[in-house]
């Protein structure tokens, strides 16, 4: 599977994984409000502050804190899809690992 593959498959997971649980549930109608809080989740999402790299290709949100090591590993391994044009990333930067991120 390629980066974009993985990336993508990822991005479905995080996206549906809310609607299999609640529909495995048995509550359908929990599945449709989940359907349409995701959708406002991520409209909302968009009109956030982030630092935006890339131009093309699917947009993948990184919620990254300056002081953790496996986020500076995740920026480092994206960095090529970006280059080729494959990947847009928003970084929006959280903190909380320690007191000054």
């Amino acid at each position: 599977m390629t980066i974009i593959g993985s990336i993508q498959y990822l991005a479905r997971s995080v996206v549906f994984g809310g609607i299999i649980l609640t529909a495995t549930m048995g509550c359908a109608y929990a599945a449709q409000a989940s359907a349409d809080h995701d959708l406002d989740y991520w409209q909302a999402l968009s009109h956030t502050h982030y630092i935006e790299e890339g131009s093309k290709g699917p947009i993948l949100y990184d919620f990254f804190d300056p002081n953790c090591p496996y986020c500076h590993q995740i920026y480092t391994w994206l960095q090529n899809p970006i280059d080729n044009g494959q990947l847009r990333v928003r970084f929006i930067v959280v903190g909380f690992l320690t007191h000054s991120s």
